[in-house]
């Protein structure tokens, strides 16, 4: 039954062979005991295939053994992948033996406030690093999806740039302002990156265009927007798209160039440079746009999930966004939060260490902790075994581990960036209807030509008259 409406869904939809059989393998069953859905996904479109009542004839077939050479579970390197998991283990170990080693120091010699943090924080640290580099190395061992993968890669890189810069701002503590303004550009990569997966995923700006005029064609041509604009709506035709692009280039690109305007104010905050008032203020008013483009921001993203839930559930976008969201947005709240109790004189100054540097020292202590969890929660949220759902097990082929890091450099983010903008702010098409001839233009064109051909016929006339004078 199922081979019959395969047959039919060809006849269809034109459908080749190739595609017949990923149905056919994605009719089985989805491997790695995940039970997500009985689908196929197709450009980033999943349909079902499989109805109620087909289900219930077919409820006592016995499925068939999971396929293990596919080049997916074949990898060209699982000796390095079996060594990957074992020097993790001994890492790990050893690891253990030195954190107690640590403590032990700190708890008998009487260390002080400042060192046993430094301590904690390393510990913490040493944990998430190897967890979340371990995951990046098993992306690039099963590489085979880079036009995806290389988004999941950029993601995963976000607990080591943050647990080491964390634990270097915590260590050296002149140059925190440099370390955490690096931090900050980095959560706008990270929302652009993440972003940028879930628009790839549904094919592309074009592909996400089409989404919606199949929506509008069926019925709604709009889409109602969420608690509190929810008497707003925006269009299907492509607005949607556009605006939910903007919303989120913009704080991209409003938290890129904050954050070097904020290091350079705190710098001159720090050195006595400038009415002291007036940069508070300016560190005020800062800190009131961020938080307005982050609002904007994190509820267009909402918007997007809201309206394409069901063609991204492969994927599971609400544990992703929601683990994206713990990252960039906590630290943003943990930092005013510890900023705001200094200037309360809620916090107090420690041996030479200002209010403000003990605000930013538990602001980074907790991100280093805090890494840690972030590092297990990606190990199933961002993992390589999404690939084996989202690609058809026939159009599986495996890239060599070099050309992922290859490709998770940001070459693309420029064109990509580029052609974003364009769609989002309609510079296309205003540039296009400032490449079009306007009527006006034509018609004193027209009007002039008309005013040469009379001056000519005055011309012939003349000569005329005075050739039989003559």
């Amino acid at each position: 039954m199922i081979e019959a409406y395969q047959g039919a869904f060809m006849e269809e939809d034109g459908t080749t062979e190739d595609s017949t059989a990923g149905l056919r393998s994605n009719a089985a069953g989805p491997t790695f005991g995940n039970s997500r859905s009985n689908s196929t996904t197709k450009h980033g479109l999943t349909c079902n295939i499989i109805c109620e009542n087909e289900e219930e004839e077919e409820g006592d077939e016995q499925l068939p053994p999971r396929r293990t050479d596919l080049p997916f579970h074949s990898s060209h390197d699982e000796y390095v992948v079996k060594c990957s998991r074992r020097l993790l283990y001994v890492f790990y170990g050893c690891g253990t033996i030195f954190a107690a080693i640590i403590l032990w120091q700190i708890i008998s010699q009487h260390k002080q406030r400042h060192v046993i943090a430094w301590s904690v924080g390393a510990i913490f640290v040493g944990i998430a690093v190897p967890f979340s580099l371990h995951d990046i190395h098993m992306h690039t061992m099963h590489y085979v999806n880079p036009k995806l993968q290389k988004y999941y890669i950029r993601i995963l890189w976000m607990v080591p740039i943050y647990a080491i810069e964390s634990w270097l701002a915590l260590r050296f503590r002149g140059q925190k302002l440099f370390l955490e303004t690096a931090r900050e550009a980095y959560e706008a990569y990270v929302i652009y990156n993440f972003y940028m997966l879930l628009l790839h995923y549904l094919g592309g700006g074009q592909g996400v265009r089409d989404i919606l005029k199949a929506k509008s064609d069926a019925g709604d041509k709009t889409v109602r927007l969420l608690f509190p604009f929810c008497c707003f709506r925006w269009k299907r035709s492509g607005q949607f798209i556009n605006r939910c692009t903007v919303g989120v280039i913009q704080y991209v690109i409003i938290r890129f160039f904050l954050a070097f305007i904020t290091c350079l104010v705190e710098y001159m905050l720090d050195h006595g440079l400038g009415q002291r008032e007036a940069l508070e203020q300016t560190v005020f008013a800062i800190l009131i746009i961020i938080n307005v483009s982050q609002v904007w921001a994190v509820y267009c993203l909402v918007a997007f999930y809201h309206e394409f839930h069901y063609e991204l559930r492969a994927i599971n976008p609400f544990w992703k966004f929601v683990v994206v969201k713990m990252v960039v947005f906590l630290s943003f709240w943990q930092g005013l939060l510890f900023s705001g109790m200094a200037r309360e004189g809620m916090l107090r100054p420690y041996m030479d260490y200002s209010k403000q540097d003990i605000a930013s020292g538990i602001q980074n202590l907790l991100i280093c902790i805090e890494m840690a969890a972030i590092s297990v929660a990606h190990k199933y949220v961002f993992s390589y075994k999404d690939m084996e759902i989202i690609v058809e097990p026939n159009k599986m082929k495996p890239h060599p581990s070099w050309a992922a890091w290859i490709d998770i450099l940001p070459w693309d983010v420029i064109s990509d960036f580029r052609e974003q903008v364009f769609n989002g702010f309609g510079l296309r098409r205003k540039m296009q209807k400032k490449n079009r001839s306007p009527k006006s233009g034509v018609g004193a064109v027209t009007s002039e030509v008309s005013t040469l051909t009379v001056m000519n016929t005055h011309v012939v006339e003349n000569r005329s008259t005075l050739a039989a004078v003559v």
